[in-house]
């Protein structure tokens, strides 16, 4: 009901005018109901990647786990070698070269023991005599590598014009001893044509000094230049 202020006469809802006395009648406010709480649309599900992605980035994880691990132990070898050589100086390369000739006679043993029960046992036992035969030169070999390490590791700026030649003959002496190996196989093993790569070997051997020589010391260069320009600069 709608109850007039002026004469309090019921009137029906909604009357604008009250039926006895003609006042006005106030408007019945209508509570409008309250807007409805909008809905959070449901969370993007992530699009599922397919197999060769995921497995793609699975070797990209794995290479820069891989890449880390390479630089930790570079650096942990690096740090290792400077704390070998500055502890034990001019000692360092001569203990380097005897541990490696123990392992070389380790090795000889080895090729001795193996000629026993295989069925080349020709070439095993002749490759065993080579190796003993030549024992001073392996030994020389082991030596001149170690030195070389060091002294281009510690005394770099003062050998760097030595270090290429040592490193020229190195490499020439290896060669030497693979060729010969070859010949070993070629004459216990009846394969004529490691004869033949062994040849090819012994012939290339001066072009392989002279290029070793000609790169050690274009390296040699390029150090130089790029330290005098970093000089120049400062």
């Amino acid at each position: 009901m709608n109850v007039c202020q002026k004469c309090g006469f019921d009137n029906a809802e909604g009357e604008p005018y009250c039926m006895h006395c003609g006042a006005e009648l106030p408007v019945a406010k209508v509570e409008s109901a309250p807007p409805a709480a909008e809905v959070a649309p449901p969370p993007a599900q992530p699009e599922a990647k397919p197999f060769e992605k995921q497995m793609e980035d699975l070797g990209k994880k794995i290479a820069g786990a891989g890449q880390k691990i390479g630089e930790d132990v570079q650096k942990a070898g690096g740090d290792f070698e400077r704390m070998w050589y500055s502890t034990l100086g001019l000692l360092a390369p001569i203990i380097g070269g005897l541990i490696v000739t123990v392992v070389f006679l380790v090795f000889i043993l080895v090729v001795g023991a193996v000629a026993v029960g295989s069925e080349h046992r020709a070439f095993w036992d002749q490759l065993k005599d080579f190796l003993e035969t030549n024992f001073l030169l392996f030994l020389g070999l082991f030596f001149l590598s170690s030195f070389t390490n060091y002294f281009n590791k510690v005394h770099k700026r003062m050998f760097r014009w030595i270090t290429p030649v040592m490193m020229a003959v190195g490499l020439v002496g290896w060669f030497w001893i693979l060729a010969e190996v070859l010949f070993i196989g070629a004459r216990t093993l009846e394969r004529p044509g490691l004869r033949d790569l062994g040849d090819f070997v012994m012939l290339a051997l001066p072009v392989l000094f002279l290029l070793a020589l000609c790169i050690g010391y274009l390296v040699v260069l390029l150090q130089v230049t790029s330290q005098k320009v970093l000089e120049s600069k400062s």
